[in-house]
C-alpha cells in the first residue's frame, strides 16, 4: 500500500528544502549519504510506516526536483526555518511561503509522476 499523496509529498518537500539549503551554504549537493540519512531520520519521525522501496524513489528524485525549483524560486527560508528543518524532530514550518510554495511544487510533481513514485 503506497502512502497517501500529501505524506509522499511532505517527504519530497523536506529533501528539496534540504538540498537547497546544502547548496546555499556549501556549494555542494548532499550526499547520497546524506539523503539516506536525511530521509530516515524523516521516516521515524512519521512513524516508519511506508514502503521503504517508494521512499528511496521519492529520495532518489530529490536533487533533482531540487535543481529544476532553484533555478526560478531563489531560497528564502528564515534561520528558524531552516534550522527546523535539521531538528532533533524535523518538521516543515507551513507558516513560511518558501516552504509552502516547495510543498505545491512537489505534489504537482508526485501527482505528474504517479505512475513512477
Amino acid at each position: 500500500m503506497t502512502r497517501p499523496l500529501r505524506t509522499r509529498a511532505e517527504l519530497l518537500t523536506y529533501l528539496v528544502i534540504s538540498q537547497i539549503l546544502q547548496k546555499s551554504t556549501t556549494a555542494e549537493w548532499l550526499s547520497d549519504e546524506q539523503v539516506v540519512l536525511a530521509a530516515r531520520r524523516w521516516h521515524r519521525v512519521k512513524g516508519g510506516r511506508d514502503d521503504w522501496l517508494e521512499r528511496i524513489k521519492i529520495s532518489g528524485r530529490a536533487r533533482a526536483v531540487a535543481e529544476n525549483l532553484a533555478a526560478f524560486v531563489p531560497l528564502t527560508l528564515t534561520c528558524r526555518g531552516a534550522v527546523e528543518l535539521f531538528a532533533v524532530i524535523p518538521r516543515l514550518d507551513f507558516r513560511e511561503p518558501y516552504v509552502r510554495t516547495v510543498y505545491r511544487y512537489c505534489v504537482d510533481y508526485i501527482v505528474d509522476m504517479q505512475t513512477t513514485i
